[in-house]
């Protein structure tokens, strides 16, 4: 994040004590007194050092809202969305929903690092373990021995469907001594030309003109789905998306209570729902999904590493906090065009020597409203936003 959004917090004594606790893992740990965008700059900036952070929130909208001011203090931010407990084995989105979902855990595997921002219910579905993935994963080079009997019968043990041209993630085909394949978690699809059964060379293309765009040095093809291997009917080597961050995460949770509430729902809602159907002779050849309870999910957000963020003072009663600490914040008028009201309100802060930091959408927008700032006697400067890469 900026250091200029980050340095007035380093000032202050509850955050610093906050920031020293959570790095000795003497957590959970409670921080209280900030609302909504306060929390995720608090939050971002307490657990800066951490490659690897997990947002966890109560509702779809609040991920997407902690997910776009996230990405004011991070880079790498990204969603992983629930299924629907209710429609669990169909996807109205198509593949979206799984696209999304093995971009994070791609990500998890791959990069470790980034600011995951996902809800209580898609920490309570079961997904395949990162043993499974592993396993299930193909990897190619330029120079490797290909079969193509082979890797078709691969690609479709992995979901992937076979077409005449490759059009939408979750596809591939073959032609002569070329294989194309739509990895879900690749923007682009990848085309695989053979000499002989040798890959000669592997590249991206457009699937709409066919053309090529990068050369690459090998592809990793991930499974077209995050579902856990099924045997004799049911689900095995199955894990939460929670198994998937190490003791080393930074675990920062929305409104505890309302967690708690929510999972609570969530779980009489399905079990309401599975009864419902059998009652009725439902019957699948899919196995019966499952999920995780509220305590097991719980018991793995329960770490020497969590925050839990409320905006008023309260003891959770699911997840006994170690320590905690009260960092006030102050909400603002929404100016929406009021630039008199806006310089009004900060000729008040700088008469009481506040420290004012205004954050623009754009570098040029920025700039503006520094020289407008100035035009008006209040010394504003352009400060160069600097991203601290986790």
């Amino acid at each position: 994040m900026t250091s200029s959004l980050g340095s007035p917090l380093d000032e202050l004594i509850q955050f610093e004590e906050a920031k020293r606790d959570l790095k000795r893992g003497v957590g959970p740990l409670a921080l209280s007194g900030c609302v909504d965008s306060q929390k995720v700059h608090l939050a971002c900036e307490l657990t800066k050092e951490y490659p690897l952070r997990l947002f966890v929130t109560y509702n779809e909208s609040r991920a997407r809202e902690i997910a776009d001011d996230a990405a004011c203090f991070a880079s790498d931010v990204m969603l992983y969305p629930a299924k629907d407990v209710l429609f669990y084995q169909a996807d109205v989105q198509g593949n979206h929903l799984s696209k999304q979902r093995m971009a994070v855990i791609r990500q998890i595997l791959e990069e470790r690092k980034g600011t995951i921002v996902t809800t209580i219910d898609g920490c309570m579905d079961r997904i395949a373990s990162p043993g499974e993935v592993y396993r299930r994963l193909i990897q190619l080079k330029a120079g490797d021995l290909l079969d193509l009997k082979e890797i078709s019968a691969r690609l479709t043990a992995l979901g992937y469907e076979r077409m005449a041209q490759v059009e939408a993630a979750g596809e591939y085909s073959i032609r002569g001594g070329i294989l194309d394949v739509y990895p879900l978690t690749e923007e682009y699809p990848v085309r695989i030309e053979l000499f002989g059964d040798e890959v000669d060379s592997i590249r991206s293309f457009d699937p709409e003109s066919q053309r090529s765009l990068e050369n690459l040095d090998g592809i990793h093809i991930y499974a077209a789905d995050e579902m856990p291997a099924v045997v004799n009917g049911r689900y095995v080597a199955s894990v939460s998306i929670l198994d998937y961050f190490g003791k080393e995460t930074a675990i920062l949770l929305d409104e505890p209570g309302r967690l708690d509430e929510k999972a609570r729902g969530i779980s009489k809602e399905f079990q309401d729902s599975m009864a419902h159907r059998l009652e009725k002779g439902y019957h699948s050849d899919e196995p019966v999904p499952e999920l995780l309870s509220e305590k097991e999910v719980f018991d793995r957000l329960n770490r020497p590493r969590t925050v839990l963020l409320t905006g008023l003072e309260q003891r959770s009663q699911v997840i006994r906090e170690q320590k905690s600490y009260l960092v006030q914040g102050k909400t603002t008028v929404s100016y929406a065009g009021n630039f008199d009201g806006l310089i009004r309100d900060l000729n008040v802060w700088k008469r009481d020597s506040w420290r004012i930091v205004l954050l623009s959408g754009s570098r040029t927008r920025a700039e503006r409203l520094a020289g407008n700032l100035r035009d008006y006697e209040l010394p504003a400067v352009f400060a160069e936003p600097e991203t601290d890469g986790g």
